[in-house]
C-alpha cells in the first residue's frame, strides 16, 4: 500500500489530504506523521508508522512512498483544493537514511533557491 509522511499538517487537514488522495488515486493510503519525528531518519519513521501526532506548521511536506510514478505524477498535478500545498519528496537511496530534520532543512533550502530562481 502506498503511504506518504506528512509534516506540518493539522488532524484534519491531514484526513482531508488522506480522502481526497484514496478517491483521486483509487487505493487506500496510509498517512504517516513526522510531526515530532525530526531527529529519527527517514527509514526510522517508516518502520515505526507513527500516525497520531499532527500539528500545523507554516512549512509543510509530503514523502512518497511505494508510489509508482504515475501516482505521483497524479498527486503534484491535481493536488487536492482546500489542502495546503506541501513541499513534495521523492525518497532516494541518501535522503532515506537522513535525519528527518536534515531532509527538512535541505527541503527548504531547495524550495529558497527555486523560490529567488522563479523571481528573477
Amino acid at each position: 500500500m502506498p503511504s506518504i509522511i506528512l509534516y506540518g499538517y493539522a488532524q484534519e487537514e491531514a484526513s482531508l489530504l488522506q480522502e481526497n488522495l484514496e478517491t483521486l488515486l483509487e487505493t487506500d493510503i496510509e498517512i504517516l506523521s513526522a510531526c515530532g519525528m525530526e531527529n529519527a531518519t527517514v527509514t526510522e519513521i517508516i518502520s515505526l508508522r507513527p500516525n497520531k501526532i499532527f500539528f500545523s506548521h507554516p512549512f509543510k511536506v509530503l514523502v512518497f512512498i511505494d508510489f509508482e510514478d504515475e501516482a505521483i505524477q497524479k498527486t503534484v498535478y491535481n493536488f487536492p483544493a482546500g489542502v495546503s500545498r506541501p513541499i513534495f519528496c521523492g525518497l532516494t537511496p541518501d535522503n532515506v537514511k537522513w535525519r528527518f530534520g536534515y531532509l527538512l532543512e535541505h527541503l527548504l533550502e531547495e524550495y529558497r533557491l527555486w523560490q529567488k530562481r522563479k523571481q528573477n
